[in-house]
């Protein structure tokens, strides 16, 4: 599961990007202290393309930190997608 976002993308070389491929990763459940709430954060890790994420040896374009929080811990990676769809204005659901 992951996004093709077709918002472009400047790399630091000055080229930019469109089409490229976001997927989340190292998913992490923290529970809150004070309430019933969960903060659940990931990676998200962008590449050139979707097949460029399946070589072992290609590396990301960008990797941060997305995340929510949440009173369930049913769909997590659908809430951290639902999140990360936040953060770009034109994309794909790649299922």
């Amino acid at each position: 599961m992951g996004l093709i976002i077709t918002d472009e993308h400047v790399l630091e070389n000055g080229m930019t990007l469109t089409n490229y491929y976001v997927n989340i990763d190292n998913i992490k459940i923290r529970k809150s202290a004070d309430d019933f709430k969960y903060f659940i954060n990931a990676d998200a890790q962008l590449y050139v393309n979707k097949s460029m994420r399946d070589l072992s040896h290609v590396r990301l374009i960008k990797k941060y930190t997305t995340g929510v929080g949440s009173n369930v811990l049913t769909n997590v990676q659908e809430q951290l997608y639902t999140e990360l769809k936040t953060q770009y204005t034109s994309y794909t659901d790649d299922l």
